[in-house]
């Protein structure tokens, strides 16, 4: 079972209506793409969280295409995120935190 699967799959196990779900670290929203229309069909919320320049632990790659650290490639992975959200219909129920996840913690309120 990919990443993927088991992330949309714990989602779906846990689907209440207005559910909020925030993904750490998105990246170009290839698992976004599969996740936030579950969330949708709830009316709920979903955060994504990421800088949108890689992994720092990975070398750099192509631009859009590799997990690595690239501080330029910021452009090119938040507008293939921002595309593959649209492409899913869900860019009206997302937040976007466009920054590194210890300060987008901060601005995240809990709800119990």
């Amino acid at each position: 079972m990919s990443f993927v699967d088991g992330f949309r799959d714990l989602v779906n196990d846990y689907r209440k209506p207005k559910m909020v779900v925030a993904e750490i670290g998105t990246y170009d929203g290839a698992t976004t793409f599969h996740v936030a229309p579950i969330v949708k069909e709830e009316n709920g919320t979903y955060i994504a969280v990421d800088w949108f320049k890689g992994n720092e632990t990975l070398p750099a790659g192509t631009p859009g295409k590799s997990h690595g650290y690239d501080e330029n490639q910021h452009d090119v992975v938040l507008n293939t995120f921002k595309n593959n959200i649209t492409r899913v219909g869900c860019d009206d129920i997302i937040t976007i935190h466009d920054m590194p996840s210890l300060e987008a913690v901060k601005l995240i309120k809990i709800n119990h």
